[in-house]
C-alpha cells in the first residue's frame, strides 16, 4: 500500500485573491456582496518537495455533470458542517502573488482542525487518475 503524504488532506482556509483569477475577482466580488471577504477552504491535493504543495477548491454545490465527469469529488465520509464537495483540478501558484502555495508560509497557515477523512482522499486521486490519464 502506498504511504500517504503528510499534509495532503489538510483543510487550510485563505483569501480568495489566492484563488480566484484576476480577471475574474471583480465579478466574484459583485456576487458574493459581503461576504466576498470570507476566506475559502482549500485542500491540500498534491504534495510535491520541499513543502511545496497544490490545493483544490473545496465548495457546497456541484452539478451532476461534474460529478460524473470526476470534475467534482463528494467529501461523504468527512465530518464538516455542510455536504461538501473539493475540485480534482489544482492550483500550485497563488493568483495574487503568483509563488508556489508552501505550507506555513502565507496564505497557507490558517490550518483547520478537520482532515479529509482517507476514504475521501482515495476517490480524490482515483478520479485525478481517471480524469488525468
Amino acid at each position: 500500500m502506498k504511504k500517504k503524504k503528510g499534509y495532503v488532506g489538510d483543510i487550510y482556509f485563505i483569501d480568495p485573491s489566492h484563488v480566484i483569477e484576476k480577471n475574474r475577482l471583480q465579478k466574484y466580488t459583485e456576487i458574493k456582496g459581503s461576504k466576498s471577504s470570507n476566506k475559502r477552504p482549500v485542500m491540500v491535493g498534491i504534495e510535491k518537495s520541499s513543502k511545496k504543495v497544490q490545493i483544490s477548491d473545496i465548495s457546497t454545490k456541484a452539478t451532476k455533470a461534474e460529478i460524473n465527469k470526476k470534475m467534482m469529488v463528494p467529501l461523504k465520509n468527512t465530518k464538516l458542517k455542510q455536504k461538501s464537495y473539493v475540485d480534482s483540478s489544482t492550483k500550485s501558484k497563488s493568483e495574487l502573488t503568483r509563488k508556489h502555495f508552501k505550507v506555513g508560509e502565507p496564505p497557507l497557515v490558517n490550518k483547520s482542525k478537520i482532515k479529509v477523512d482517507n476514504r475521501d482522499i482515495a476517490e480524490y486521486e482515483l478520479s485525478r487518475k481517471k480524469r488525468y490519464k
